[in-house]
Order: structure tokens, then C-alpha cells, then sequence
């Protein structure tokens, strides 16, 4: 009778442990495809649909977007606002190195599509790789030949970007700038900042993008006209005898002209600026906090310790 009550009571175990180790892979992704209202973007509107998946890096995630309605996933460390004048699909792959971003992507073409999107903090092989960029490499490839119309916007925090950076970001040179597969050359595009803090462009094709500082184009030199002084011919005096008995008197001397004087240009001393000390903010420290769902994880490991100690001084007091 102890027996049959023991291999009762096993069984009821076992299927107990077997139901809360599932448990939290299902709340997990449900917690990760309902929408919620905790993600923050600039610009957002009211009516998006918001999914909260800040648990999670992507690696090819794939995302349906219904036309004419903004999606915002927000992931570990990129948020995407995207929308589409037609139903789209993506398939979306952000590297571990990248850093906070907030990117905001608007595409209007003429079928529906599918989105290859992939975000690295370096370029691809074959890239060039350039100076002064935001360490932000966005790779878009479309499933077929499509006619578009595209805005791409990268939100810009000066101050962030300066302490992850370690150097002083001038928000007013950076533009967007496309790898061209044919020149094999980085293509610079005109952007502008709107009025939500976002660097947008236009754009009818989709390749690699990044965005970069540009050096300001140097003034060419204006030559500096040099004074040429030119020595003045002196007047000669011509004498005509007068007509007499006496002998011809000789013509008096000429007057010799007076040495010219030449100035030169003074040199100027140039004075070479001091250079300026430049203070290297200290990189911001991220936090590490633990997420919900890893809360999640806690709770249910130690409600499962806790069901196996009870249970089994339930067995001993049975088998006494």
C-alpha cells in the first residue's frame, strides 16, 4: 500500500517539475511579442505598436509589420521604429558590440517585401573602413528588385556620444553616407537633423549605411599681392648753343638721376596657437540590472527546490 502511495506521489512530482520548467520559456516569449507601453522613442506616435524585448539581443528575429502602422521593437541595445506603406517582413540581426541606438527606418514601395537588416559596430568585410564614424553600421537588403521611396533617421545624443566615444561629436558635420559596390567607395548623402533630435536622409535604394563626420572643406588661400616698386626715369636737360663769335660753349652736365630705394616686406612673426587641453570624459558605466523575466527564472527555481524538499519529507513520513 506504501508502495503504490510512493509511486503516486513520484509521479505527481516528476509531471510538476517537468510543467515549471516549461513555464518560463512561455512567459518568456510571450513577454517578448506583447506589446507594451514602456518603450520610449522620440517621435513616437500614439498610436504605435510597441514591443518590449529588452531581455534580448536579436539574431534573426522575424518581425511582421502590417502597412500603414508604426512598429517599435525595442531590443537590448538598438529600438526600431519602422513602418511601411505596404505589409513587410523583416529579419532582424543586431551584433552584441553595438552600442544604445534609436533607429527609425520609413519605406514606401510598390509590393510588399521582406527586410534583411543588419546592425554591427563595425563594417562588413570588403568595406572601407572610416574615420569618425558613430561605430554604426546598418545593413538593409531587400528579398527582390523593388521601386522605393525611404527616410532613415539614427536619433543623435551629443553627450552620449561624446562619453562613448571619448571625443567631442559636432552634430552639425555628420551626415549619412552609403557604400557603393561599384566605385567601392563610402558615398556621402545630404542629411539633415529634424526636429525630434533624429540625422535623416533620403533615399530610393537600400546598401550599407553608416553615418560620419565630415572635415570641414579648408578656404582656398588668397594670394597677397606684393608691392613692385618701379624706379622713375630722371629727365634729361638738353642745352641748344646760342649763336655768337665765341667758341660753343659745352652743354652743362646733366642731372643723374637720384638712386631709387626698394622697400621690403617686413616679415611677420606667425604665432602658433597653444594647443588646448582637452578633458577625455570618463566612459559611462551600463548597468547590469536584472531584467523581469530573469526575476522570472528565480522565482520558479526556488518554488521547484521548494516542491522537491516538501515532497520528499512527505515520502519519508509516508515510508515511516
Amino acid at each position: 500500500m506504501h508502495n503504490g502511495n510512493n509511486k503516486k506521489i513520484f509521479a505527481l512530482i516528476s509531471i510538476s517539475l517537468i510543467v515549471l520548467c516549461f513555464v518560463p520559456f512561455c512567459f518568456a516569449r510571450i513577454g517578448d511579442q506583447a506589446p507594451s507601453g514602456r518603450v520610449n522613442a522620440p517621435g513616437m506616435s500614439a498610436d504605435a505598436q510597441q514591443f518590449d524585448m529588452t531581455n534580448m539581443t536579436p539574431s534573426h528575429d522575424m518581425e511582421q509589420v502590417t502597412s500603414r502602422l508604426t512598429h517599435v521593437f525595442a531590443y537590448r541595445n538598438v529600438t526600431l521604429m519602422f513602418n511601411s506603406t505596404r505589409n513587410c517582413e523583416l529579419n532582424i540581426t543586431v551584433d552584441s558590440s553595438v552600442k544604445p541606438r534609436i533607429l527609425s527606418l520609413s519605406v514606401e514601395p510598390n509590393q510588399n517585401l521582406s527586410l534583411t537588416m543588419n546592425m554591427n559596430g563595425s563594417p562588413s568585410a570588403g568595406e572601407q573602413v572610416m574615420e569618425r564614424t558613430l561605430n554604426f553600421y546598418l545593413g538593409i537588403e531587400p528579398n527582390a528588385t523593388v521601386a522605393l521611396q525611404a527616410q532613415i533617421r539614427l536619433h543623435i545624443n551629443a553627450t552620449e556620444l561624446n562619453q562613448e566615444l571619448n571625443r567631442v561629436i559636432n552634430a552639425s558635420r555628420l551626415t549619412w553616407m552609403y557604400w557603393n559596390r561599384t566605385s567601392l567607395s563610402w558615398v556621402s548623402v545630404e542629411s539633415y537633423m529634424d526636429q525630434n533630435g533624429y540625422l535623416a536622409c533620403d533615399t530610393t535604394h537600400f546598401s550599407t549605411w553608416t553615418v560620419a563626420e565630415t572635415n570641414p572643406t579648408p578656404a582656398a588661400p588668397t594670394p597677397s599681392a606684393t608691392p613692385t616698386n618701379t624706379p622713375t626715369p630722371s629727365a634729361t636737360a638738353t642745352l641748344t648753343p646760342l649763336p655768337s663769335a665765341s667758341p660753343t660753349p659745352s652743354p652743362l652736365p646733366s642731372e643723374s638721376p637720384q638712386p631709387s630705394t626698394s622697400t621690403s616686406p617686413i616679415p611677420v612673426q606667425s604665432q602658433s596657437p597653444s594647443p588646448s587641453q582637452s578633458t577625455s570624459p570618463e566612459p559611462e558605466a551600463t548597468s547590469n540590472a536584472n531584467t523581469p523575466t530573469e526575476y522570472l527564472y528565480i522565482i520558479i527555481i526556488a518554488v521547484v527546490c521548494a516542491v522537491a524538499a516538501i515532497s520528499v519529507v512527505v515520502v519519508k513520513k509516508k515510508t515511516k
